[in-house]
């Protein structure tokens, strides 16, 4: 196994494809094959940037185009694999220690010796250079008029016909297919960065519950988020990045507003370790929540329930999708039509979907909402109790989210009129070949005043 990839699976879907070699040039797609980044030129998010080559003959090592910049690295952490690369827009030369007597500008010149006459760096990086050293390891692996499989879910289109005229001589078909299948099954390494991620992303929410109170700016609950994660992923090894979308009020409030008594909070947490993303989320009411607040989650909860009954192998989440979806949307039809009234905020429903899944049981933890401090009251919130086990690994496939958040009419014509953004939040569910998954839904967690 090379970087994520197992390699007799990978021959497998190559072989009933019916291509030779995937070839990859996604920044993700990259880090995935080899475990290591593509380096700055793929910030452009241009083909060239890198390449992976995966043959379908496992006698075969796997092939890497990687800007010079990053040639050093991958040689490092790749030791056998067949490495080649293309000259991009930073400079960089090795000064010899031994030779410090003598001026900075010789030992400069002394460090760039040895490159081809007339070499010189792009602004960013060539595309036509980098093919080319591609054309070089697929020729030495004798790919060199294959049938291959590009990733052309990423190529841009512009970028795809400079490759093929660069290649004429290799058939270059769709292999994004091919790719997603390999990517659907975790390896434990990935699916402990997953869980890393619920984990630290827990540790986040909880001290946005602890801390959080009644007259705080949107900034100020994310950065508590923000906080609590990396206290907790002090030390780790790997990178942690975090992106949150918070939503506080029936309606997103101005980024300057403070929470009120009675504001409901919605968040959709996405937590990244070492490149793999675990989304999680929490919904809080500043207060106990209203009777409408408390319905209209317990429409998102119903509909989370009937998605997950039909969550088994085999189904497609297209189809858990629409099974949650159309339960949201009949539920919400069946609800009293209200007069319009001005000075409210109506709310529709937002139809989508998150189902994280993986094969082996998985348990989740409980959290619900701690109490946040009326400005009147002075006193520190408390947090509730109720808690459940811990997860013991994260989720492996995911879509959207359902929600029931205030927006307008919705599609039926039947007015609600529950001031309240409302989620609802999943547990991770366990996913065995030959039964459904074991499940929690997350209840509307309230902080009291």
């Amino acid at each position: 196994m090379t970087g994520f990839v197992d390699r007799q699976r990978a021959a497998q879907l190559m072989d009933r494809a019916g291509i030779e070699a995937l070839v990859l040039c996604a920044p993700e797609a990259f880090h995935y094959a080899t475990g290591a980044s593509i380096g700055p030129a793929g910030l452009f998010r241009r083909a060239g940037a890198g390449f992976v080559v995966i043959p379908a003959g496992r006698d075969l090592p796997i092939g890497v185009v990687v800007a010079d910049f990053n040639a050093g690295q991958l040689q490092r952490v790749l030791p056998d694999a067949v490495i080649r690369s293309h000259p991009i827009w930073i400079e960089a030369a090795t000064l010899d220690a031994s030779a410090s007597g003598q001026g900075l500008p010789q030992r400069i010149e002394a460090g760039l010796a040895g490159r081809a006459p007339g070499f010189s760096r792009p602004a960013t990086f060539e595309l036509a250079r980098a093919v080319d050293e591609l054309k070089q390891i697929l020729t030495g692996f004798g790919l060199g008029r294959a049938r291959v499989g590009v990733d052309l879910d990423f190529v841009p289109a512009a970028d795809f016909s400079v490759m093929q005229a660069l290649l004429p001589a290799c058939t270059m078909v769709d292999g994004s297919a091919v790719l997603d299948r390999l990517r659907a099954i975790k390896s434990p390494r990935e699916i402990d960065l997953l869980q890393q991620g619920i984990i630290l992303s827990e540790a986040g929410l909880e001290r946005l519950q602890v801390d959080a109170m009644a007259g705080m700016r949107q900034a100020d609950l994310m950065a508590l988020y923000r906080q609590g994660v990396a206290t907790a992923a002090a030390g780790l090894s790997h990178p942690v990045q975090t992106a949150e979308y918070v939503t506080l009020g029936a309606r997103a409030k101005d980024a300057d507003a403070k929470a009120m008594p009675g504001d409901p909070l919605k968040c959709d947490m996405v937590c990244t370790v070492g490149g793999y993303a675990s989304d999680m989320s929490r919904n809080f009411t500043f207060g106990p929540p209203s009777a409408e607040q408390a319905e209209l989650h317990a429409i998102a909860e119903r509909a989370f329930d009937d998605g997950l009954a039909s969550l088994v192998a085999g189904t497609t989440l297209a189809h858990v999708h629409r099974v949650a979806t159309d339960s949201l949307a009949a539920r919400a039809a069946h609800l009293p039509p209200r007069p319009f009234r001005p000075w409210r905020r109506p709310v529709g429903v937002f139809r989508t979907m998150a189902v994280h899944r993986r094969r082996q049981r998985c348990r989740d933890r409980n959290r619900h909402g701690a109490g946040l401090r009326d400005p009147a009251l002075h006193r520190r919130p408390r947090q509730l109790q109720s808690r459940g086990p811990v997860p013991d690994h994260a989720g492996r496939a995911q879509a959207d989210e359902p929600t029931a958040e205030a927006a307008g009419e919705d599609w039926i014509g039947r007015r609600v009129t529950a001031g309240a953004a409302l989620y609802g939040a999943l547990a991770l569910p366990g996913i065995s070949p030959s039964r459904g998954g074991d499940w929690q839904l997350r209840r509307l967690a309230h902080l009291t005043v």
